[in-house]
């Protein structure tokens, strides 16, 4: 049982849900790949689906899931506790299920029979192995379904690991950043945030739907790590664009001030001079008299309009 990362025809995320091999000489560590008994216990079943519903949800939300359920040796109570604990792990995010139809004849109609009576709230179809590319291209389609899709499980967790090792890293860089008020100060190479966009492009390079998926989230935490780390910059940037704010406002209040003071200048004094200026004196010592009036009037009006 796995979320390869493929697709079927209609870009739904493909969950492969296949019986235990029963290889008793077959051993190797647990991990999310070791589901032995688990088609038959609902509860572990549930919580199986529901980590991979917590790892898809982004992609399945937009494109659906396709259930593909191999019942080819799985006993109808096993494929019915499957569909019931997948409706409830997924929820609505399940667009299909493709059931591969067990090869015992009295099977098929019960299973038959139990989709009906079940009533299922998404799409339940039931095929030959021969007839999966219909709904699935082989390219998509998992090898243990006659497909050319590789998936190797315990890969697949250790790569799972590694992603959520750095989401937990990066959440802690995160949280200590908000913690700190501006005091922590991380540089683009922090040997965290290095890690981690190394690891986006690493997973970008696959076709992988659940490594581009785990990329978009991992890139989206980097990026608000970086948005916070950039606002102590910021609110600097913007306390020196302020300050040049207030300058140029005070500068045009002192302009405004000063047009008023000769707006002031020319209805008193200044209409006063322009009064006087057509007079020129009866002699010379009026004349002069009256240059040296001008000459006082005018030094007054610029103190006057200066001061």
């Amino acid at each position: 049982m796995g979320a390869q990362g493929s697709v079927d025809r209609s870009g739904s995320a493909i969950v492969a849900i296949t019986p235990p091999a029963n290889d008793a000489s077959t051993s190797h560590r647990p991990s999310l790949s070791d589901i032995n008994g688990v088609l038959l216990h609902y509860e572990d079943l549930v919580s199986v689906l529901g980590y991979f519903s917590e790892i898809i949800s982004e992609y399945a939300a937009e494109k659906g899931l396709c259930i593909l359920i191999d019942g080819r040796r799985m006993p109808p109570k096993a494929l019915k506790n499957v569909l019931r604990a997948s409706q409830q792990a997924f929820y609505h995010q399940i667009r299909m299920a493709i059931i591969v139809q067990p090869e015992k004849f009295l099977h098929q109609q019960k299973i038959n029979l139990d989709l009906i009576l079940e009533g299922y709230e998404f799409r339940t179809v039931l095929v030959s192995l021969h007839k999966l590319s219909k709904y699935i291209d082989i390219s998509q389609l998992p090898e243990n379904f006659g497909g050319t899709f590789a998936y190797d499980a315990e890969q697949w967790c250790d790569e799972r690991e590694k992603i959520e090792t750095m989401m937990t890293d990066l959440s802690n860089l995160q949280q200590d950043l908000i913690q700190s008020n501006g005091r922590l100060q991380i540089s683009p190479e922090d040997a965290t945030i290095v890690a981690g966009k190394r690891l986006v492009a690493d997973l970008k390079k696959s076709e992988n739907v659940h490594y581009n998926v785990a990329a978009k989230g991992l890139k989206k935490k980097i990026d608000e790590i970086e948005h916070l780390a950039s606002l102590p910059q910021k609110e600097a940037e913007l306390s020196k664009l302020n300050a040049e704010n207030e300058e140029r406002c005070r500068m045009l209040e002192e302009h405004a001030e000063g047009v008023n003071r000769l707006l002031d200048w020319i209805e008193g004094p200044g209409e006063k001079w322009l009064l006087t200026l057509h007079e020129i004196g009866e002699n010379k010592d009026e004349a002069r008299q009256l240059v040296k009036e001008h000459q006082q009037l005018a030094l007054k009006s610029k103190m006057d309009l200066f001061s």
